[in-house]
C-alpha cells in the first residue's frame, strides 16, 4: 500500500457540503477526486481544467443538474409537464403569448 499523508484546504463550508453530496451521488468522495486531479497534474504537468474568469455557457440540463441535482430524465419530464400546462392554458384562454 502506498504511503499517504493528510492535506488541508480552506473551502467555504456551504460549497464543501454541496460538493460532498454531489460526489456521494457519483459514488466517490473528496479524497478520491483530489487524488485523481493530482494524478492528472503529475502526468500532464498542467491543471486538468481550464480556469476562466466566467462561467462556461451551459445548456438547461447542465444548469438543472448543477443547481438542483435533476437528471436529464427528470428535466425532460418537467419540460413535458410545463408544455402540457401551457397548452391547457392556451385552450382555456388564460395564457397568451406576447409578441
Amino acid at each position: 500500500m502506498l504511503a499517504t499523508i493528510p492535506i488541508q484546504a480552506r473551502i467555504p463550508a456551504a460549497r464543501l457540503k454541496k460538493v460532498r453530496g454531489i460526489l456521494a451521488s457519483m459514488g466517490t468522495d473528496t479524497s478520491n477526486v483530489i487524488n485523481m486531479v493530482f494524478a492528472q497534474i503529475e502526468r500532464d504537468r498542467r491543471l486538468p481544467v481550464e480556469i476562466t474568469g466566467h462561467a462556461p455557457a451551459e445548456d438547461g440540463y447542465v444548469y438543472a443538474w448543477r443547481e438542483y441535482g435533476l437528471t436529464r430524465e427528470e428535466m425532460d419530464a418537467f419540460d413535458a409537464s410545463m408544455d402540457a400546462e401551457i397548452e391547457e392554458s392556451r385552450r382555456n384562454g388564460t395564457f397568451r403569448e406576447i409578441t
